[in-house]
């Protein structure tokens, strides 16, 4: 199972220099610049991470995603005007040029969002100067984390961190409690990314005290959930103990994705026993939310965990999670697309540059037969997976993964009434997999490619599996709210 997910110690050095006699030396200030995508200053642009020359100018980035964006679309980011913050509202002025008013005052501009802001400012204006630095402190708290989630992405977790205290910092000091709970949580991933994980731990119970504190069960749920984690990465079961403290708080929440996911853990440790779970080589579990709207339907998020591996006796296993293969594109199914129709678009890499997906409706006719029964006027679909044409910056072991786990070819077969009985599989590294229906539970009757109940359940198996093997992956629906639908999601394979 994918697991994406997932910190710029800047060192300032003095030096002194021996001069000619009589004469003097000044140190030549460094040239700073702003990122044109998320706007962060570059205090030097000698050592910004990327550049780019357009028309003539260049541009420096705080990271190489930026880079990524701005040369795939560059009129997007360098045509923005300047904006300001109203010091009355705190309301954003997308461009100061449209501003209602200004004001000067000791030397600095100040713009308002309507008339009647600016005679507020003037006649206390040290008053609204206050909250607007508070505000512009907001800002730069948010900018250094948008900023540490860049950096993240491209595994520069150690930079990463370093934007994230940065932005806690500045959190504490406004004393927002909400934000810092939130962002607790998120930086105690991004440690245990980096196998900090006493690190990891430090901060989810810190984030747990405070959304205590606020009252907030969902917090509190996702926090305990991921202190069991830093358990089950250890191989210890014992983490199943805040999984279930964490349950009734999600429940109560109404967070259906991770009430699906914490219940997709127990089952499985349910399933599988304490004794067997720290000696699995390879398990997942997850919630896979789905949309289903008008005939099409698409995987709209996958919060999980999960083990992964690769034995070159059963290469097979390492492909897992049947509905993330066919949906790179997040669509995966289209009831107005008929035979020979197909839809393209960029889908998600492990590296910088998005990759290149299309899936095309081959036939609508087709038989089936699996462990769980013989399938006729079955829908075939076939996603093909490629990487794309521009230049690819990003770090040799993600490409790779591009290859082994993303790129390849994915050919699935849905039942009328059932729901996908078969997936065939071929990665761009060359890994065979064929996964199939063992068994399901479906209510009503119809026709429904993929019918969506809660209640209804599919469990998958590998064929020519070696016999003493055992591997499975389970659906099974547990909610439904409009138009998104909550699978709880599980598998796991071992050796007897």
């Amino acid at each position: 199972m994918r697991r994406a997910l997932v910190f710029i110690a800047v060192l300032a050095f003095a030096a002194t220099a021996l001069a000619p006699a009589f004469a003097a030396t000044t140190a030549k200030k460094p040239v700073s610049a702003i990122c044109p995508v998320l706007g962060t200053k570059i205090p030097d642009i000698s050592k910004a991470p990327a550049k780019s020359v357009y028309k003539g100018k260049t541009y420096y980035f705080c990271c190489k995603i930026c880079k990524s964006k701005f040369d795939k679309d560059p009129g997007k980011y360098i045509k923005k005007p300047v904006s300001a913050v109203c010091p009355v509202m705190g309301t954003k002025i997308p461009d100061i040029s449209k501003a209602a008013g200004k004001s000067v005052y000791k030397g600095k501009t100040y713009y308002f969002c309507c008339p009647s802001c600016k005679p507020k400012f003037d006649k206390n204006p040290e008053k609204y100067i206050e909250k607007a630095s508070a505000e512009q402190r907001r800002q730069k708290m948010e900018a250094l984390w948008k900023k540490g989630e860049a950096l993240a992405l491209s595994k520069s977790f150690r930079e990463a961190a370093k934007c994230y205290e940065q932005s806690l910092a500045i959190a504490k000091e406004l004393g927002d409690r909400a934000f810092q709970a939130e962002k607790l949580r998120s930086a105690g991933y991004n440690y245990s990314e980096m196998g900090q994980h006493e690190k990891a731990e430090e901060c989810y119970r810190k984030a747990l005290q405070v959304y205590r504190e606020l009252g907030d069960s969902m917090g509190q749920g996702k926090c305990l959930i991921s202190l069991g984690n830093q358990r089950f990465f250890r191989g210890e079961v014992e983490g199943k103990e805040t999984y279930k403290q964490a349950l009734p708080l999600l429940e109560a929440a109404k967070s259906h994705d991770w009430e699906a996911y914490c219940r997709a853990m127990l089952d499985l440790l349910a399933e599988v026993g304490d004794d067997r779970f720290p000696n699995l080589p390879g398990y997942g579990a997850a919630c896979d939310s789905l949309e289903k709207k008008e005939g099409v339907v698409k995987l709209a998020g996958q919060p999980g965990i999960g083990k992964g591996f690769f034995d070159p006796d059963v290469p097979e296993l390492s492909v897992t999670s049947p509905i993330y293969q066919v949906a790179q594109l997040g669509k995966f199914l289209d009831d107005s697309v008929p035979v020979g129709g197909s839809w393209s678009g960029n889908a998600l890499p492990y590296s910088h540059q998005p990759l290149r997906a299309t899936v095309t409706v081959k036939s609508d006719s087709e038989s089936v037969k699996v462990p769980a029964g013989s399938f006729e006027h079955c829908l075939l679909t076939e996603q093909v997976t490629t990487e794309g044409d521009a230049p690819d910056d990003g770090v040799e072991s993600g490409k790779q993964l591009n290859q082994r786990v993303l790129c390849g070819t994915r050919k699935a077969w849905y039942a009328p009434g059932v729901g996908l009985v078969k997936l065939h599989v071929r990665t761009g590294d060359g890994t065979e997999a064929i996964i199939q229906l063992t068994k399901f539970t479906v209510q009503g009757a119809g026709n429904d490619y993929l019918p969506l109940a809660v209640g209804n359940s599919w469990t998958y198996g590998w064929a020519y599996l070696p016999p003493e093997w055992t591997a499975k992956e389970v659906y099974r629906v547990i909610a439904n709210e409009g138009d998104m639908w909550y699978l709880e999601h599980y598998g796991y394979s071992y050796q007897q």
